[in-house]
Order: structure tokens, then sequence, then C-alpha cells
């Protein structure tokens, strides 16, 4: 919950509006959402402050800025320190991708980290797929795929000292290039998919 009293919040709320230019209220729905999130006091201030920030870049606003940096600080269990450089990884994604903060938000991060596959990878392959013209969701049920099926493919240790890049670069050559070789290995039409776009 939230330490101390509302004023306390409002105060942090005010804090944050003086040397960002961003609404009260709007900050306030944000660092209600950031606290939600599990992250209180000091550390719910420095994800306020990259949500912040990332609102006045213009991509976004705070509270959906919020709940994607939130949402990757969580999965990969990082500290909220990580803030402002989770929240750069997800800004390149939006300027090297055609996606958004709030796609980015509703996220394949529990499920890459699960994997210990890097989050900037991840990223990484968002951009690639949704820069060819495939909608966010439905490159992230792609990917979500391809990393399900690669395991599967690889066993526990798949992503174990290679990149995402990488592991699918192994199945592509397992099948010796065959997509119709792939799509065994990998199981589905979207992991064949996200791995034909990636490799």
């Amino acid at each position: 919950g939230i330490k101390g009293s509302l004023t306390d919040y409002m105060n942090q709320v005010m804090e944050i509006t003086r040397t960002i230019p961003v609404e009260a209220n709007e900050a306030a729905k944000a660092l209600y959402q950031i606290v939600s999130a599990g992250h209180d006091g000091a550390n719910g201030m420095k994800v306020l402050e990259a949500s912040a920030k990332a609102a006045v870049g213009g991509v976004t606003d705070t509270a959906t800025a919020a709940d994607a940096i939130t949402t990757v600080l969580n999965a990969y269990k990082l500290d909220a320190s990580k803030a402002q450089e989770v929240s750069d990884q997800l800004f390149t994604t939006v300027r090297l991708g055609k996606t958004d903060f709030g796609q980015l938000g509703k996220s394949i991060a529990p499920i890459a980290a699960s994997f210990g596959i890097d989050i900037k990878e991840v990223l990484a392959a968002v951009a690639s797929i949704t820069k060819q013209g495939v909608p966010t969701s439905e490159a992230m049920t792609k990917i979500r795929a391809a990393i399900l099926g690669t395991a599967n493919q690889l066993g526990d240790a798949a992503f174990k000292g290679r990149t995402f890049q990488e592991a699918l670069q192994l199945i592509y050559d397992k099948a010796g290039g065959s997509s119709t070789k792939m799509k065994e290995l990998l199981g589905t039409d979207e992991a064949l998919q996200a791995a034909l776009m990636l490799t």
C-alpha cells in the first residue's frame, strides 16, 4: 500500500511535476499504478520519473509508460533503479518498430524472463517483426510461440549461453533452411513465422 499519508503522496507527485512537465492528475494516476505494481516510496518515485520522461518524449502518457516499465521490472525482478534503462529500451523499440508503449506493456516479458532471455533481445524481435507490418499483439504471439517451440526443441538450456536469435538460427540450421522442417521442429505456424522473420 501507500506509505504515509495522502499528503505525502501528493507532495511526491507535485515534486515530479515541478521538474518534469506532466499533469499532476496524470502523475498521480501513474504513481497509483506503480505502487499497485509493488514499487513505493523512493522506488516508486524512480519509476514515476522514468515514466513521466517517456510521456514528455511524446510517445505515450505517464500511466501507460508506468505500466510497461513495471511489467518489465517485475518480470525480470529488476530494481527500480533500472526504471530509466528499461524506459529507454522500450522507447528505442517504439522508435525502431511499429509499436507503442501501451502495446509493449501487454508484454511477453514474463515468458521471456522465465526462459532467461534478455529483455533487449525480445524487444529487438518485437521491433523487427512489427517493422515488417505485423501488429504488435500478433508479433508477441509469434515470439511467444517461437520461444516455446525453441525451448521444446533444444531443451531447458535452449537460451543458456546463446541469444534468442542464435537459438532460432540453430533451429534454422537443424532444418537445413527448410520451412516445412522448421515448422516440424517448432510445432506451430506462429513460431515458424517468427523464426523466418528473425533469421
